[in-house]
């Protein structure tokens, strides 16, 4: 989805960030244990 359109819920925008300014990015699921969520990361060229 567009940044564009993004900006306009209430929620759900931070991967839609993420993705706008990192140069590369990713996540993977937290599954250990029984916790549940995800670990997102990303790296951004120095300026």
């Amino acid at each position: 989805m567009p940044l564009e359109q993004v900006a306009e819920l209430e929620d759900g925008r931070g991967l839609a960030l993420v993705e706008a300014c990192a140069d590369v990015w990713g996540w993977q699921p937290l599954s250990r244990e029984g916790n549940r969520g995800k670990v997102v990361w990303c790296e951004l060229a120095a300026a």
